[in-house]
């Protein structure tokens, strides 16, 4: 199968480990409830003065990106101290800490995860997706819209960590498994203009400081033409009426039909608590009407993809894409649901869609650079 959801791919003894690291970030929420730790640590002492501080660019920049940090499990100034990360959180350079930059909106979302195998600051490489550990991704900043914060007053400079992210999900990070902790930004946003929003970063090449790396960055811009994914009606057939009246629906944000994506939803909407159905994947419109209804069903059947709508009569249904590369492929998509009591056949199908992945980011275009990240604080 070319594509996987997040349900189907997990294996019993990741959904052991998951649940037990669970118990353990349950078990130790009240010991590191204000706990916080800054990565690189030898950038927090190094000097405010040292070349190897300015600001960097990345991530909040007002063009659409892929950036991704990766911070050895040594690097945080918490050592040992596990933490249940909730919020992260970055500082202003001395030249934009005034009330000098901010007050744009980007599109924003971040998932956190440990290394994959064997990769760290210094072994990373220019593949986010082989950069990271795809079981323990989470995505802890679901995409939205966030207002980049204007900070500090020429009479009362921003000096601490003051923009602050706080998370919709938290990540337990366990710096005594000495895996290194992956930070993927996805910046959605497109302008005419690109403005870059700095914070603080960490340059260990041009510092003076001896060492290896404690830190490593990966950089892509998305082509704003063909970089993310599209999706339209297929059709114009819309839905047929549940047994709760509400016509069904069908929708997703095309924009994340990009190779290595890990958590594009396919979301639907019937207004009846746990009807089980399908997400229908084919490739082939068509026009077929159920027996003795309005529904119609408007692809082939190629996957059927189990789905069961929640208390509220709607579905957010994952998929995580594979890292091969899959623009241009068309998929065709629409949802079915067994509801008994709307018709003869107890069937109701949603409108569909007709969507084509874009480009994301490729090996080619992505730069790797060691060394050198947003002075990032993690902070539960």
């Amino acid at each position: 199968m070319l594509f996987s959801n997040a349900s189907t791919r997990r294996h019993p003894v990741l959904v052991s480990s998951a649940l037990c690291a669970w118990a353990v970030a349950v078990g130790t929420t009240t010991l590191v409830a204000q706990n916080s730790g800054i990565s690189p640590k030898t950038a927090m002492g190094a000097g405010a003065n040292t070349r190897g501080i300015s600001g960097l660019g990345y991530g909040f920049g007002v063009d659409a990106h892929h950036y991704q940090q990766i911070h050895n499990a040594d690097s945080f100034t918490s050592g040992q101290t596990p933490l249940v990360v909730r919020s992260i959180d970055f500082r202003m350079p001395s030249t934009y800490n005034t009330g000098n930059q901010g007050g744009q909106t980007i599109e924003l979302e971040l998932w956190l995860s440990s290394a994959a195998s064997g990769v760290d600051a210094a072994t990373a490489t220019n593949s986010f997706d082989g950069n990271r550990d795809r079981p323990t991704s989470r995505r802890v900043f679901t995409r939205k819209k966030l207002l980049l914060p204007v900070l500090g007053t020429p009479t009362n400079p921003s000096t601490g960590f003051d923009f602050k992210i706080a998370l919709d999900d938290s990540f337990l990070f366990q710096p005594a498994q000495k895996r290194a902790v992956v930070l993927d930004f996805w910046n959605f946003t497109y302008k005419t203009t690109t403005y870059n929003y700095y914070c603080d970063g960490w340059t260990r090449a041009r510092s003076g400081v001896p060492g290896g790396p404690e830190v490593a960055m990966v950089y892509a811009t998305v082509p704003a033409a063909t970089g993310f994914g599209v999706s339209g009606p297929n059709g114009v057939y819309g839905g047929c009426t549940s047994s709760a009246t509400v016509l069904a629906r069908h929708a997703t944000d095309g924009r994340s039909l990009v190779s290595g994506f890990l958590f594009h939803e396919w979301e639907g909407a019937c207004g009846v608590a746990n009807l089980p159905g399908v997400l229908i994947l084919g490739a082939s419109a068509i026009d077929v009407t159920l027996p003795g209804t309005s529904c119609k069903i408007v692809q082939d059947l190629l996957i059927l993809d189990p789905i069961v709508t929640d208390a509220s009569g709607n579905v957010h249904h994952t998929w995580a894409l594979p890292a091969t590369q899959i623009s241009g492929i068309a998929l065709l998509t629409q949802m079915a649901f067994l509801d008994a009591a709307a018709n003869r056949v107890g069937i109701i199908t949603t409108n569909g869609l007709h969507s084509v992945c874009g480009v994301g980011t490729t090996s080619s275009t992505a730069v790797l650079t060691v060394g050198r990240s947003l002075i990032t604080q993690f902070r539960s």
